[in-house]
């Protein structure tokens, strides 16, 4: 009995949140599109999806759990696309019971502490439709959270700050690069044409004039994670006292495969901080890239205690 309630209340607020969100839809967002962007991009390696980069942030090297990941250059906000997995067909989902349910699991995880979700909508842009809402999280951070379907795919975007300051401008800066994907995209495409109708043109010159440029690549540690797992050294004062969790250090590494500077992005505990960039700058790193030529990249490193 105990469980059938359980389930019962359960199911009353996924079905409140659903028609929330269908009362909230609009053909407009609450926030803004005009956000500036740079010419240059980046790729989802899910999809073709494309999305152009934000003035002033970087591309930052991708996690298991991140498809793209951007972060201010003073580290004070990110935006993440995630995948879900999630097969529309077998469960007959659509963008709006997905964001009821994403909003369901968080609200679970945060238990009694949840403060609730504030400026659900439903908006759509550039001809695809999006679900956001927005909460603070476990840091007190402002964050909101758009889900949309990409070629069968879904997404969610996770913009964060450490600036409530900088809260709206980032939400208006999410909106931008969302709805700059159609004409990435199309730009894409007209590339592609663009090349074909040159090489019919010039089949006479070399294959080698026509070379696509390698993709930008991220510096990463001679041996990779492994190398600096194993230089990795527990701190003593914590041993006893069930410290545990992640760090990440931001890692700037210059052409030559130098380590310039690092900094902790993700903090855990002073002595795991320091031992985490300790063993960081204990390694070499091998150079990123930027249109594949050698060139000063940043990257964060993650370290598990």
């Amino acid at each position: 009995m105990i469980i059938k309630h359980h389930l019962y209340k359960r199911f009353i607020t996924l079905t409140l949140l659903f028609f929330t969100l269908i009362r909230c839809t609009s053909t407009k967002s609450i926030y803004n599109f005009n956000s500036e962007l740079t010419n240059e991009t980046t790729n989802s390696h899910a999809t073709d999806l494309q999305i152009f980069i934000p003035k002033n942030w970087f591309v930052a090297e991708d996690n298991d759990n991140i498809d793209i990941w951007l972060i201010k250059n003073d580290y004070l906000s990110t935006i993440k696309f995630r995948t879900l997995s999630i097969n529309p067909e077998a469960y007959k989902l659509h963008e709006q019971n997905l964001a009821s349910i994403e909003m369901e699991l968080i609200k679970n995880n945060f238990g009694k502490t949840f403060k609730g979700f504030t400026n659900i909508e439903n908006f759509e842009m550039s001809g695809n439709v999006f679900s956001a809402f927005e909460f603070i999280d476990a840091k007190s951070n402002p964050t909101r959270i758009v889900i949309f379907k990409y070629k069968n795919i879904f997404y969610e975007v996770i913009a964060t700050t450490k600036n409530i300051s900088e809260q709206k401008s980032l939400f208006d800066l999410q909106n931008t690069i969302l709805k700059s994907i159609n004409s990435t995209t199309k730009q894409r495409g007209f590339i592609k044409i663009k090349f074909v109708v040159l090489f019919l043109l010039m089949a006479t010159l070399s294959i080698s004039n026509f070379a696509q440029k390698k993709g930008d690549k991220s510096p990463m540690p001679v041996g990779g994670m492994e190398a600096v797992a194993k230089k990795v050294e527990y701190p003593n004062e914590i041993k006893g006292k069930n410290i545990k969790g992640e760090v990440q250090v931001m890692v700037t590494v210059d052409s030559t495969g130098t380590i310039l500077a690092t900094k902790i992005y993700k903090a855990l505990h002073p002595a795991c901080d320091s031992a985490a960039i300790k063993a960081v700058r204990s390694v070499k790193f091998k150079p990123g890239e930027k249109n594949g030529k050698k060139a000063v990249k940043k990257v964060i490193i993650p370290i598990n205690f």
